[in-house]
């Protein structure tokens, strides 16, 4: 499998799992506590996102489109794409500032650093990744993502029972809606981090191999991090970080790598979310790119200081995120649905 393969699989997955995927606080409310159901929900998500991501990507590749805001230029045309573009430009810098808070959470929990001081550290990482080169941004990707697969897997150690729920549980369709909603965040991951990539360089084959390769990555970190909530189920489900929670009963020690891992995925994420609101200013306005990513990153960790710990404020900013990447997927669909 060639290298250029590897590098989509790594970013596909890196977005798909998400930022704070490590805490298990989506896979508990998004997955988890639907039981079977929501074991059900997580492969069909896998599926949803895989095949999202290949339409995406072929649009991309057979258009020549090179960046996010391009992107959204050609799925909403000259009539929808300011409104479209502002709204989403509003709430994925809201959401990324929620990444920063969660993530200075976790450092003030782990290793009791300030909050205004683990702000500006997560906001430190995010500037690395954005000034990092791609081979090296590669190699990062690779060991965070192997941490935290061995983090997972370590906590299968203990030979734990897993138990099944019958289906008779959470026998609705809340399960269905949950799933459609992970799709939908996660996809504006996917779009800010896939589309940037010189995928004009690569074949179309080996875009579609990474893809796929990425897909079955996100299922079985997913599908293993459901499980081992399920095996914790009593001491996790109250908790909004439960793999956390049961690395640490495990051992205080796991919270080193736990913090390496998540700041790095955190990290990212909030990196490629910024470079891609940016880009439309440095190819439109050419206004210099080292200020405006900075002055964006500074809004970033500024919000997340300000309103990162309200629950109600990260509930609204979730929602409305989730509503926006529900009009990008389905203009994504009309637009492949009308392409020859």
């Amino acid at each position: 499998m060639g290298k250029h393969a590897w590098q989509i699989a790594l970013f596909f997955s890196a977005a798909s799992l998400g930022a704070t995927y490590l805490t298990g606080f989506e896979w508990l409310n998004f997955f988890a506590f639907y039981g079977t159901w929501g074991t059900i929900g997580a492969i069909l998500v896998a599926i949803g996102l895989t095949w999202l991501t290949d339409v995406l990507m072929t649009i991309a590749h057979r258009e020549g489109i090179a960046s996010a805001a391009d992107m959204l230029d050609f799925l909403f045309g000259p009539m929808y794409r300011s409104a479209i573009t502002s709204f989403l430009s509003i709430f994925l810098l809201l959401y990324a500032g929620t990444i920063v808070a969660k993530q200075a959470h976790l450092l003030d929990q782990i290793i009791s650093l300030p909050g205004l001081l683990a702000v500006v550290m997560t906001g430190v990482v995010s500037y690395l990744f954005l000034v990092l080169d791609r081979r090296h941004l590669f190699t990062i990707l690779s060991i965070t993502l192997v941490l935290g697969a061995l983090l997972i897997a370590w906590l299968f150690t203990e030979g734990r029972y897993i138990p099944i729920p019958p289906l008779s549980y959470q026998l609705n369709t809340m399960w269905l809606w949950s799933a459609l909603g992970y799709i939908a965040l996660h996809f504006l991951f996917v779009l800010y981090v896939l589309v940037p990539l010189p995928h004009q360089e690569y074949t179309p084959g080996s875009i579609r191999l990474g893809i796929i390769l990425g897909g079955l990555i996100c299922l079985v970190l997913t599908l293993a991090g459901i499980f081992a909530i399920l095996a914790y189920w009593h001491e996790a489900h109250a908790s909004d970080s439960p793999l956390l929670l049961m690395l640490l009963q495990r051992s205080w020690f796991s919270g080193i790598p736990f913090v390496l891992a998540t700041i790095s995925q955190a990290g990212f994420l909030v990196a490629y979310i910024v470079q891609g609101l940016a880009q439309p200013l440095f190819d439109r306005l050419e206004l210099r790119r080292g200020p405006v990513l900075l002055s964006l990153l500074s809004l970033v960790c500024l919000t997340a200081f300000l309103f990162g710990k309200s629950d109600i404020y990260v509930t609204y900013v979730l929602i409305a995120s989730c509503i926006l990447g529900y009009i990008v997927c389905i203009a994504l669909l009309r637009k492949a649905k009308k392409s020859p």
